[in-house]
């Protein structure tokens, strides 16, 4: 075997080709938890079972139930895995509890103490469509507006300024995007105050 290759091994139940995700290199004999369980004889836990273990429920059935698992963003939502599928945490309990999603819905939060992403309570989620989510983050002020936005190019001080330029005139938005690394397109809902309106 070429030394810099990842070694690749059988798997004892289902004869599947794989590569161990979590150590590459340490020799292992199923490729997956559940054809373990199977070579063993043991019951693979259900998936609800799995799901329940990684939520801490210490606060009781008005308080938060905290997922301790994986988060699937710097949000603080959860991430659980179905089949090698990852899914959110907070719609995968509201779907435990309620039934499947209609389509175009999200699964939002609503916390006695202030939302929490990191909640998977059912009492504490309810179905909203896109628009209602954004209206709730905003009326909530959890709505990352101008510099709070990581995705941000641009300052309040810089957008005052921008558009102070543009209101005197002499200058096109092209230029105005060209000067400061924005999209023309994206120059012109700021100076349309279309965007960054809180400013």
């Amino acid at each position: 075997m070429h030394p810099n290759r990842t070694p690749t091994y059988v798997c004892e139940q289902c004869g599947k080709t794989f590569t161990p995700k979590n150590h590459p290199n340490k020799p292992a004999r199923f490729c997956s938890r559940a054809c373990q369980c199977q070579a063993n004889n043991t019951r693979f836990p259900p998936v609800e079972v799995r799901f329940w273990k990684k939520v801490d429920v210490a606060s009781g059935p008005e308080g938060c139930w905290i997922w301790t698992a994986g988060k699937y963003s710097r949000m603080g939502y959860g991430k659980f895995t179905i089949k090698g599928r990852i899914v959110l945490a907070h719609r995968f309990s509201w779907e435990f509890a309620n039934g499947p999603i209609p389509d175009g819905m999200n699964v939002c939060h609503n916390c006695p103490g202030g939302d929490n992403p990191s909640c998977v309570n059912p009492a504490h989620l309810f179905l909203g469509t896109t628009l209602d989510n954004m209206r709730d983050k905003t009326a909530k002020g959890r709505q990352l507006l101008g510099e709070r936005n990581h995705k941000s190019k641009l300052t309040k001080a810089q957008v005052i300024a921008i558009r102070e330029r543009y209101d005197q005139g002499g200058i096109s938005q092209t230029a105005l995007a060209l000067e400061h690394g924005v999209s023309t397109a994206s120059m012109s809902v700021i100076v349309r105050r279309k965007a960054w309106r809180h400013v």
